[in-house]
């Protein structure tokens, strides 16, 4: 990645967001970039290899995650806000722009990830937003949570990028198989960041307000 001196953060919430982030680290070449894994699972914060990393809800989760369930997911970020919004108001300290990537269908990407955008965008950062939508296969309980996740995060977001692995899986993956399929979808992630971070180091956006670094985002890409 190209260096900018806007100060942009990446955010990964829950599982999928774990391997995104991680994918986008190995890469990285941009030190004016901190990375902050946000969970409910011991797991994906002992895996991730972000500079800052949050475990949340240990009361309703345990440290063992959300189990797909939505409602988990919200009572996490509910029993930890006060945490929450004092972790990411020291991290995101002159931050001009905010990436979440995440996973939908699941719980904690699905639920959790409109309230934590709305937090950063409540915090005046603009926020991007990279997800996954979850192919067919994965059945309809998953489809209908991931729509109904993205619905709310497209709310709370300035750009919501959605990434089809359904179709990275019948472009690559009904050779090479599933797992090489969310490989993939972590290189796809990786690139989306990668080329707008690229394009933005092409202007002087740093020196623009909250407000108009908004309208430029939404001028270029809606």
């Amino acid at each position: 990645m190209e260096k900018s001196q806007l100060k942009i953060s990446i955010i990964s919430i829950g599982g999928a967001g774990t391997e995104m982030i991680n994918r986008i680290i190995e890469t990285n070449k941009n030190e004016n970039i901190d990375f902050i894994t946000i969970s409910t699972s011991y797991s994906n914060i002992r895996r991730s290899n972000a500079n800052f990393k949050l475990l949340v809800g240990e009361k309703i989760a345990n440290g063992l995650g959300c189990f797909s369930d939505i409602n988990i997911a919200e009572k996490a970020v509910n029993e930890s806000k006060k945490e929450i919004m004092e972790f990411l108001q020291k991290r995101l300290k002159d931050t001009n722009i905010v990436f979440i990537v995440a996973g939908l269908g699941g719980g904690f990407g699905t639920g959790a990830t409109p309230i934590i955008a709305d937090i950063i965008r409540k915090m005046q950062i603009v926020t991007i937003c990279v997800v996954s939508f979850p192919p067919s296969f994965e059945g309809m309980k998953r489809a209908e949570r991931a729509n109904k996740g993205k619905e709310k995060i497209s709310k709370n977001v300035d750009l919501l990028i959605t990434i089809q692995i359904e179709e990275i899986y019948l472009k690559n993956g009904m050779v090479k198989g599933i797992i090489q399929t969310y490989k993939y979808f972590d290189e796809s992630a990786r690139k989306n960041v990668q080329e707008l971070i690229n394009y933005f180091s092409l202007y002087n956006l740093e020196s623009l307000s909250y407000e108009y670094l908004k309208k430029f985002i939404k001028e270029k890409f809606s």
